[in-house]
């Protein structure tokens, strides 16, 4: 879903290449697609920062409510948190490692 959403939101590489392959000869008429792109691309980005902060402001007021109806689950909540956090550290580590040591075997 999120791949969906950036998809719709930034500009593909492939369209770029494309007017660039296709207006090489005319400067002017590069020139204006540039211009449409780099404004549609500023426009993809303010839509996508003010959809990030909107997000961002439900979540944490989610969180607020939450925390004062449950205020004695605050604490553990915390811990979790941090918890699945590092857990989430050490598998990554442990998946990046392993990873270099079957590309080592494979090799030699």
């Amino acid at each position: 879903m999120v791949g969906a959403i950036i998809d719709c939101i930034f500009v593909e590489e492939k369209k770029i290449k494309n007017i660039f392959l296709r207006e090489k000869d005319n400067i002017f008429q590069l020139k204006y697609e540039t211009v449409l792109i780099t404004r549609k691309i500023k426009k993809n980005y303010i839509i996508f920062i003010s959809l990030c902060l909107f997000i961002s402001n439900i979540s944490r007021f989610y969180v607020c409510c939450f925390n004062n109806v449950y205020p004695s689950v605050r604490e553990e909540w915390i811990k979790s948190s941090l918890i699945i956090i590092i857990i989430f550290q050490i598998i990554s580590i442990l998946a990046g490692l392993i990873e270099a040591i079957v590309r080592i075997i494979f090799y030699l």
